[in-house]
């Protein structure tokens, strides 16, 4: 990729930075901690909740949220504490599973929303999926892309030991603009259908020392291995990349035994990164489990 810009995009360069289809706002939380958060969609609508997997923020719905919204639903997208433009606490206890499930549950309060579909990729999938087992009353339905957290994470093992306490504060000179194209690149299944726009938009939020950190810090503090157990009997859609490198299709028969009623998508050819990579066949999956399940 030549050309490439040699600085990060300043916080009002980012998205939805000269977008006015895009209501942004940032709350402060019960534990005082403020997220960003971005909307689309009529106010009175059925609301649906997005929350991005490790290491990304509400760029990476930027894909669907039109869409869902002109179906007819609230579309919000709501950056994770340490990521994106949201606050970025430092410490492992942070970003412990129990913490960042509570950190969700604080999300709706915030928004007043006392109850919503959840819709999750990656980590976040497994984070809704949490949430959701915890709070059943909260979760009218629940979507996971990509899911990743109750099967490990392959090598994790292998980041956490280059990534050790004793060096967390030198994590930030990690995040170079060549590593966020290496890491497009492999969750986008070995394409380069990304753009340099798209590659500065994922560098940007690594301007502020403490998102790299934090980042760290979910890799050590967050259980990579919970297991899916118990009932959860909620309407739920699954979705998946049929070149996912991380999530396998195992990943099926595994949610499909705690959710009864699991409704499966595969989208063949596409990566990690399904919401981004395959967005016509995503929002189409979801547009119609939404209006099935209203």
């Amino acid at each position: 990729m030549a050309g490439h810009r040699r600085t990060r995009l300043a916080p009002g360069e980012m998205f939805p930075a000269h977008d006015a289809g895009y209501r942004v706002s940032y709350p402060t939380l019960r534990q005082g901690i403020r997220v960003r958060v971005i909307e689309r969609g009529e106010l009175g609508a059925a609301p649906i909740l997005f929350l991005s997997g490790w290491g990304s923020s509400v760029f990476g719905w930027r894909k669907n949220m039109p869409a869902v919204a002109d179906a007819g639903f609230r579309a919000i997208a709501a950056d994770l504490k340490g990521s994106g433009l949201s606050d970025k606490p430092i410490g492992e206890p942070e970003y412990t599973s129990e913490a960042m499930i509570s950190h969700v549950g604080e999300i709706l309060d915030a928004l007043s929303l006392e109850r919503a579909a959840l819709a999750g990729h990656s980590l976040a999938a497994s984070l809704a999926y949490r949430f959701a087992r915890r709070n059943v009353a909260r979760v009218s339905s629940i979507v996971m892309m990509s899911p990743v957290g109750h099967a490990g994470l392959p090598h994790l093992g292998l980041y956490r030991l280059l990534t050790p306490r004793a060096l967390r504060r030198l994590t930030p000179a990690l995040c170079r603009r060549q590593l966020i194209e290496i890491a497009l690149r492999r969750v986008y299944a070995g394409s380069n259908e990304f753009t340099e726009q798209e590659v500065d938009e994922y560098w940007a939020p690594s301007q502020f020392r403490e998102f790299a950190i934090a980042q760290r810090d979910i890799l050590h503090a967050f259980n990579w291995h919970e297991p899916v157990e118990g009932i959860l009997s909620i309407p739920a859609l699954l979705i998946l990349g049929g070149k996912d490198h991380l999530v396998g299709t195992d990943a099926i028969a595994t949610y499909g035994k705690a959710i009864p009623d699991l409704e499966v998508r595969v989208v063949e050819g596409a990566g990690h990164a399904v919401p981004e990579q395959s967005a016509d066949a995503v929002n189409s999956a979801l547009i119609r489990f939404l209006r099935s399940h209203q």
